[in-house]
């Protein structure tokens, strides 16, 4: 069961770096053999950004004037904002109102609130437990923390195929205590690259588990000649557990190889699904589809990030996931992957039209109404070794048997290989 992935490494208290994600890539390791841990030193530089300073979080509670803990991390980690600084002093609650955060509109909900790249500190708490505190008395606010130096961890892994030119698939591990949010692309890329790896690929498989954001940004700059390169596209996963429907962000441009194999195969086998555009964007295809890198990846999800409630909240628990619906996001990615790799691109090995009549591919008399030979053509056109078959019979129109003749007989005079 997809669900017992995750369950065990739910608590942990997962951040852009540190002991939480470190230990969140170990257990994912142990599912899957081919994974590599590595990690980036605090201070670097990647492109317009550092890596931060680890984060350590001992204890983080507030008291009331009678000792007794109202607000207490160690039952949730949600309770602290991520990555605040140490502090141990008595306030006014009235005073100290900027550094709570809740909800009105779910009331039994904590919060998810971060501030990785700016020192400060800050509870989070459910609008029902806020209205609770006497705002008028004094409590004690306490938080043990400290930034030392240290990495940024993620996870890779590479199957090789027959092909250089690789899909990547990608997912985040930066979250505290959520399922969808957090776990569910994990746990789905986890068996999608178990079950890649069981046999020959045509494609080559780059997998990367990273901290969402600043870890996608670092493994780009990392790898920046290779992922140019050889990156022929891929998928990052993202909220793929709750009962929604599937659904994709699309490419910066919606006219990728990608693009084009997220609707053609969910409409070829009829599952519902959803389009967004990109500048719905919010995972880490802002990073892989950012200006300069322009992958042309897709993030595949089921209800968007930010489109479900629960979102970044208590809320979106084990219970706001269920199997049947991871299940059926990993049964999705294995029948994206398997039209990828049962794809191939017809490649001219000419530049501009090749002389057709003394191939007998064109007429000899140039007459306006004979046009009879134009459709072998349309094919070679897009024979650019970026368009698979079925892309080829979407460009031209012309019937799939009819494009895998001309391609057949093209492929046997040598004009495309």
């Amino acid at each position: 069961m997809i669900n017992s992935f995750i369950k065990p490494i739910f608590k942990l208290n997962r951040s852009i770096t540190g002991q939480g994600t470190l230990d969140t890539l170990k257990f994912i390791k142990k599912q899957f053999k081919l994974l590599n841990i590595k990690k980036i030193k605090s201070g670097t530089k990647v492109f317009d950004w550092k890596i931060p300073k680890v984060w350590k979080i001992f204890d983080a509670y507030i008291l009331d004037d009678q000792g007794k803990k109202i607000i207490d991390f160690k039952i949730s980690n949600l309770h602290i904002i991520n990555y605040s600084k140490k502090i141990s002093k008595w306030f006014y609650f009235k005073d100290i109102k900027k550094n709570i955060y809740f909800l009105k509109r779910l009331p039994s909900a904590i919060p998810y609130v971060t501030s990785y790249y700016k020192r400060n500190w800050g509870f989070c708490l459910s609008y029902n437990d806020y209205k609770k505190i006497d705002h008028s008395k004094k409590y004690f606010f306490k938080i043990d923390s400290k930034f030392e130096d240290g990495y940024l961890n993620y996870g890779e892994a590479l199957i090789k195929g027959k092909s250089k030119k690789e899909i990547l698939l990608s997912t985040y591990v930066c979250h505290p205590s959520m399922a969808n949010d957090e776990l569910s692309g994990p746990a789905v890329l986890t068996y999608l690259a178990n079950w890649l790896s069981k046999k020959k690929r045509n494609f080559s498989y780059r997998i990367i588990f990273v901290p969402e954001t600043i870890g996608s940004i670092s493994y780009i700059s990392k790898n920046y000649t290779n992922i140019m390169k050889n990156c022929f596209g891929g998928y990052n996963f993202s909220c793929v557990g709750d009962r929604g429907n599937i659904s994709f962000i699309k490419s910066k441009y919606n006219n990728t190889f990608i693009d084009f194999v997220s609707e053609y195969v969910l409409k070829k086998n009829k599952i519902p699904f959803k389009n967004h555009s990109y500048m719905d964007r919010g995972s880490d295809e802002r990073q892989y589809c950012s200006q300069g890198v322009n992958l042309g990846l897709n993030t595949i999800m089921r209800t968007k990030f930010n489109d479900f409630k629960e979102y970044h909240t208590s809320l979106d628990d084990l219970n706001f996931i269920n199997e049947k619906s991871l299940k059926h996001s990993l049964k999705v990615s294995k029948l994206l992957i398997s039209y990828i790799e049962n794809s191939y691109f017809p490649m001219s090995k000419i530049i501009c039209e090749p002389f057709m009549t003394k191939r007998n591919l064109y007429t000899s008399i140039n007459f306006i109404k004979e046009n009879k030979d134009r459709g072998i053509l349309d094919v070679l056109n897009y024979c650019d070794g970026n368009n698979n078959i079925d892309q080829i019979v979407n460009y031209t129109n012309i019937n799939k048997n009819k494009v895998l003749s001309h391609v057949n007989r093209l492929k046997k005079l040598k004009i495309i290989k």
